[in-house]
């Protein structure tokens, strides 16, 4: 119930940003990726780099299923833990609530234009929105519409923080210690591979990235700190409990 009512106030908070009278982002987060490129954005490097217009080469493949992760992947690990380590899945859930609702507040006070927003406004070199290559390459090309269509009723102007990287990435840090070496590289090149396929294929800019793993950061300090004093509370009523004669 409560995940479905992130969800709702997901799809909402555009409209909620018109109420509030806010004004969409866009000049500035363009100035930030500029700045960041020396001059030239880099989701405007990277196209140039890797044609994202033609046939999709093989490696592009993974990053199409590393942006559709996001989609399911926290609600698989959620889905896993419930089943598995019910303490584990209370800290997971309480933390990743707090990280989308910190996300939701900001779609509403700070509405964000995405890269391929800007292009379409003349504001950088035109660019392709392109995450869905890779299923195109292998024949599946049936995916980009069915995450369309979910698009058409998704908010636009939610980019900033990218909780595409912040989920990725609160993934990677929350099952850090659970996990051995080859655990930790797969999750590090998780959060990795999402924030490169988010800049290259126009989904986000850097500073969205940035922010969003920033939230994370914040979140589990938080979080952190409040377990911390829980746990120094606790030990210091049991130390001034009278004991049993």
């Amino acid at each position: 119930g409560v995940f479905a009512a992130l969800l709702v106030a997901y799809r909402y908070s555009a409209g909620l940003a018109d109420g509030v009278g806010r004004p969409v982002l866009l000049d500035g987060l363009v100035d930030v990726d500029r700045a960041l490129g020396f001059g030239t954005t880099p989701t405007e490097r990277l196209q140039a780099t890797f044609d994202q217009t033609g046939p999709a080469p093989l490696w592009q493949v993974p990053l199409s299923f590393v942006y559709v992760s996001h989609f399911f992947g926290v609600l698989v690990a959620a889905a896993v833990l419930w089943f598995q380590e019910r303490d584990a899945w209370i800290a997971y859930t309480t933390r990743l609530l707090t990280l989308g609702s910190a996300a939701v507040v900001t779609y509403i006070l700070v509405p964000a234009a995405p890269p391929w927003m800007a292009a379409e406004q003349g504001l950088i070199d035109p660019i392709e929105r392109s995450p869905f290559l890779g299923w195109e390459r292998i024949g599946l090309g049936i995916v980009a519409p069915v995450i369309e269509q979910g698009r058409a009723v998704a908010n636009p102007v939610a980019a900033l923080p990218s909780m595409h990287a912040g989920f990725a990435l609160f993934l990677a840090v929350f099952f850090w210690r659970r996990v051995g070496l080859a655990g930790r590289a797969a999750l590090a090149g998780y959060a990795l591979a999402m924030a490169f396929t988010l800049v290259l294929t126009g989904e986000h800019w850097v500073a969205d990235v940035a922010l969003g793993w920033a939230y994370v950061a914040a979140v589990m300090a938080a979080w952190a700190w409040w377990d911390r004093r829980r746990a120094a509370g606790v030990g210091r009523r049991r130390s001034t409990m009278t004991p049993w004669p």
